[in-house]
Protein backbone atom coordinates (compact mmCIF):
# COMPACT_ATOMS: atom_id res chain seq x y z
CA UNK A 1 0.00 0.00 0.00
CA UNK A 2 1.95 3.29 -1.12
CA UNK A 3 -0.03 6.96 -0.28
CA UNK A 4 1.05 10.43 -2.02
CA UNK A 5 2.86 12.96 0.03
CA UNK A 6 2.91 15.60 -3.05
CA UNK A 7 0.49 15.12 -6.25
CA UNK A 8 1.64 15.52 -9.81
CA UNK A 9 -0.58 16.81 -12.94
CA UNK A 10 -1.64 13.51 -14.50
CA UNK A 11 -2.21 15.45 -17.89
CA UNK A 12 0.19 13.44 -19.91
CA UNK A 13 0.23 16.44 -22.62
CA UNK A 14 -0.71 19.82 -23.42
CA UNK A 15 -2.99 21.59 -24.96
CA UNK A 16 -0.28 23.58 -26.69
CA UNK A 17 1.73 20.57 -28.13
CA UNK A 18 -1.70 19.05 -29.79
CA UNK A 19 -2.57 22.29 -31.32
CA UNK A 20 0.78 22.50 -32.91
CA UNK A 21 0.92 19.03 -33.65
CA UNK A 22 -2.36 18.74 -35.45
CA UNK A 23 -1.94 21.81 -36.45
CA UNK A 24 -5.16 23.32 -34.96
CA UNK A 25 -5.60 27.23 -34.79
CA UNK A 26 -8.04 29.66 -32.66
CA UNK A 27 -10.07 28.25 -29.57
CA UNK A 28 -12.69 26.64 -30.97
CA UNK A 29 -12.13 23.09 -30.01
CA UNK A 30 -9.83 24.09 -26.44
CA UNK A 31 -12.49 22.92 -24.26
CA UNK A 32 -13.06 19.48 -25.89
CA UNK A 33 -9.26 19.19 -26.24
CA UNK A 34 -8.56 19.49 -22.73
CA UNK A 35 -11.20 16.68 -21.92
CA UNK A 36 -9.73 14.63 -24.29
CA UNK A 37 -6.26 15.01 -23.10
CA UNK A 38 -7.62 14.13 -19.09
CA UNK A 39 -9.53 11.13 -20.15
CA UNK A 40 -7.10 9.75 -22.50
CA UNK A 41 -4.00 10.23 -20.49
CA UNK A 42 -6.20 8.59 -17.92
CA UNK A 43 -6.89 5.61 -20.73
CA UNK A 44 -2.84 5.60 -21.15
CA UNK A 45 -2.37 4.88 -17.70
CA UNK A 46 -5.13 2.12 -17.36
CA UNK A 47 -3.09 0.77 -20.59
CA UNK A 48 0.49 0.85 -18.52
CA UNK A 49 -1.14 -0.51 -15.32
CA UNK A 50 0.50 2.42 -13.49
CA UNK A 51 -0.43 1.18 -9.77
CA UNK A 52 -3.46 2.89 -8.07
CA UNK A 53 -2.40 4.84 -4.85
CA UNK A 54 -4.54 4.92 -1.67
CA UNK A 55 -6.64 7.76 -2.79
CA UNK A 56 -7.43 6.14 -6.25
CA UNK A 57 -5.22 8.34 -8.43
CA UNK A 58 -2.72 6.80 -11.15
CA UNK A 59 -0.40 9.43 -12.71
CA UNK A 60 3.19 9.17 -14.85
CA UNK A 61 3.89 12.34 -13.01
CA UNK A 62 6.87 12.60 -11.06
CA UNK A 63 5.29 12.45 -7.41
CA UNK A 64 6.62 12.10 -3.59
CA UNK A 65 5.08 8.87 -2.07
CA UNK A 66 5.10 6.79 1.68
CA UNK A 67 4.82 3.33 0.82
CA UNK A 68 4.27 0.46 3.87
CA UNK A 69 5.56 -2.86 3.76
CA UNK A 70 5.16 -5.62 6.37
CA UNK A 71 8.55 -7.36 5.31
CA UNK A 72 11.66 -5.30 5.61
CA UNK A 73 14.79 -6.34 4.21
CA UNK A 74 16.64 -5.57 7.85
CA UNK A 75 14.79 -8.26 9.40
CA UNK A 76 16.91 -11.38 10.15
CA UNK A 77 16.55 -13.65 7.65
CA UNK A 78 14.34 -11.69 5.18
CA UNK A 79 15.09 -10.90 1.38
CA UNK A 80 17.68 -8.30 1.38
CA UNK A 81 15.35 -6.32 -1.32
CA UNK A 82 11.99 -5.42 -1.96
CA UNK A 83 10.21 -3.38 -5.07
CA UNK A 84 8.58 -0.09 -4.94
CA UNK A 85 5.09 0.28 -6.49
CA UNK A 86 5.56 3.24 -8.62
CA UNK A 87 9.15 3.47 -11.21
CA UNK A 88 11.31 5.17 -12.40
CA UNK A 89 12.47 5.73 -8.57
CA UNK A 90 14.29 9.10 -9.08
CA UNK A 91 15.30 9.33 -5.24
CA UNK A 92 14.97 7.22 -1.66
CA UNK A 93 13.96 10.61 0.33
CA UNK A 94 13.86 8.16 3.93
CA UNK A 95 13.35 4.51 4.91
CA UNK A 96 12.12 4.24 8.56
CA UNK A 97 11.19 0.63 10.44
CA UNK A 98 9.24 1.72 13.60
CA UNK A 99 10.85 5.25 14.92
CA UNK A 100 14.49 4.34 13.58
CA UNK A 101 15.56 5.84 10.48
CA UNK A 102 17.89 3.87 8.09
CA UNK A 103 21.02 5.20 7.43
CA UNK A 104 21.56 5.96 3.47
CA UNK A 105 24.74 4.47 3.27
CA UNK A 106 23.16 0.98 4.22
CA UNK A 107 20.76 0.99 1.00
CA UNK A 108 20.91 1.65 -2.71
CA UNK A 109 18.27 1.51 -5.61
CA UNK A 110 17.84 0.98 -8.97
CA UNK A 111 15.41 3.60 -10.17
CA UNK A 112 14.27 2.17 -13.75
CA UNK A 113 13.04 -1.26 -11.70
CA UNK A 114 11.69 0.32 -8.76
CA UNK A 115 14.55 -1.66 -6.30
CA UNK A 116 15.71 -1.20 -2.77
CA UNK A 117 18.23 -2.82 -1.25
CA UNK A 118 20.06 -3.31 1.63
CA UNK A 119 23.61 -3.02 1.11
CA UNK A 120 25.06 -3.76 4.88
CA UNK A 121 25.81 -6.92 6.18
CA UNK A 122 24.16 -7.22 9.55
CA UNK A 123 21.00 -5.40 10.64
CA UNK A 124 21.65 -2.19 12.70
CA UNK A 125 21.60 -3.12 16.58
CA UNK A 126 18.17 -0.69 16.98
CA UNK A 127 16.33 -2.88 14.72
CA UNK A 128 14.46 -5.85 15.95
CA UNK A 129 11.36 -7.78 14.45
CA UNK A 130 8.16 -6.37 16.16
CA UNK A 131 4.72 -7.56 14.96
CA UNK A 132 2.99 -4.72 13.38
CA UNK A 133 5.57 -2.34 13.17
CA UNK A 134 6.43 -1.68 9.25
CA UNK A 135 8.99 -0.47 7.08
CA UNK A 136 7.87 2.75 5.28
CA UNK A 137 9.97 4.12 2.53
CA UNK A 138 9.11 7.62 0.87
CA UNK A 139 10.33 8.04 -2.35
CA UNK A 140 10.50 9.60 -5.27
CA UNK A 141 8.98 8.32 -8.94
CA UNK A 142 8.14 9.06 -12.53
CA UNK A 143 8.45 11.99 -14.91
CA UNK A 144 8.30 15.38 -15.06
CA UNK A 145 5.36 15.91 -17.82
CA UNK A 146 5.30 18.22 -21.10
CA UNK A 147 3.60 21.60 -18.83
CA UNK A 148 7.51 21.62 -17.57
CA UNK A 149 10.89 22.74 -19.51
CA UNK A 150 12.65 20.28 -20.52
CA UNK A 151 10.03 17.31 -19.27
CA UNK A 152 11.35 14.00 -18.67
CA UNK A 153 8.15 12.05 -19.63
CA UNK A 154 9.26 9.70 -22.79
CA UNK A 155 8.41 10.86 -25.75
CA UNK A 156 6.73 8.06 -27.65
CA UNK A 157 3.90 8.10 -24.02
CA UNK A 158 3.12 12.23 -24.67
CA UNK A 159 2.86 10.54 -29.00
CA UNK A 160 0.73 7.92 -27.64
CA UNK A 161 -1.83 10.53 -26.47
CA UNK A 162 -1.52 12.73 -29.34
CA UNK A 163 -2.24 10.55 -31.83
CA UNK A 164 -5.30 8.99 -29.71
CA UNK A 165 -6.67 12.50 -29.66
CA UNK A 166 -5.89 12.68 -33.64
CA UNK A 167 -7.67 9.20 -33.41
CA UNK A 168 -10.85 10.64 -31.82
CA UNK A 169 -11.04 13.69 -33.49
CA UNK A 170 -10.99 12.01 -36.77
CA UNK A 171 -13.97 9.43 -35.71
CA UNK A 172 -16.23 12.12 -34.43
CA UNK A 173 -16.22 13.19 -38.11
CA UNK A 174 -17.28 10.37 -39.94
CA UNK A 175 -20.44 7.44 -39.70
CA UNK A 176 -19.08 5.20 -36.86
CA UNK A 177 -20.97 2.42 -38.96
CA UNK A 178 -18.52 2.77 -41.94
CA UNK A 179 -15.77 0.55 -41.97
CA UNK A 180 -14.48 0.77 -45.24
CA UNK A 181 -14.59 3.02 -48.34
CA UNK A 182 -13.22 2.32 -51.75
CA UNK A 183 -12.97 3.96 -54.72
CA UNK A 184 -12.69 1.58 -57.93
CA UNK A 185 -9.33 1.45 -59.08
CA UNK A 186 -8.57 4.60 -56.89
CA UNK A 187 -7.79 3.70 -53.50
CA UNK A 188 -9.36 1.70 -50.06
CA UNK A 189 -9.51 2.75 -47.15
CA UNK A 190 -9.86 1.00 -44.20
CA UNK A 191 -10.84 2.58 -40.34
CA UNK A 192 -9.95 1.53 -36.59
CA UNK A 193 -13.26 0.02 -35.47
CA UNK A 194 -14.43 0.31 -32.01
CA UNK A 195 -14.01 3.14 -29.83
CA UNK A 196 -10.61 4.72 -28.36
CA UNK A 197 -9.68 3.02 -25.28
CA UNK A 198 -12.97 0.36 -25.39
CA UNK A 199 -12.19 -2.33 -23.14
CA UNK A 200 -8.91 -1.45 -23.42
CA UNK A 201 -8.29 -1.31 -27.17
CA UNK A 202 -5.72 1.35 -28.37
CA UNK A 203 -4.79 1.10 -32.54
CA UNK A 204 -2.12 -1.66 -32.68
CA UNK A 205 0.23 1.37 -33.60
CA UNK A 206 -0.21 3.30 -30.34
CA UNK A 207 -0.55 -0.03 -28.26
CA UNK A 208 3.02 -1.25 -29.81
CA UNK A 209 4.29 1.91 -29.10
CA UNK A 210 3.11 1.91 -25.06
CA UNK A 211 4.07 -1.92 -24.57
CA UNK A 212 7.57 -1.27 -23.34
CA UNK A 213 6.44 1.09 -20.55
CA UNK A 214 3.81 -1.38 -19.17
CA UNK A 215 4.36 -2.54 -15.48
CA UNK A 216 4.62 -6.36 -15.12
CA UNK A 217 1.60 -7.81 -12.52
CA UNK A 218 3.35 -9.12 -9.46
CA UNK A 219 2.92 -12.86 -8.87
CA UNK A 220 3.36 -14.10 -5.55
Amino acid sequence: MFSVVTAADRKLTTRDNVKTELGITGSAEDTKIDRLINRLSAMVCDYIDVPMASDGSKTLGLETLDEYFDHSPWYRRRRRQIVLARRPVTEIVSVTIGSVTIDPDDYDFDGARGELRRTGVLPPPSIGYQPGVRTVVRYKAGWTLPETENFTLPLPIEGAVIGLIRAARFAATRDPMVKSEETTDIEKIEYWVGQIGENGAFPPDIASTLEIYCYEPEFG
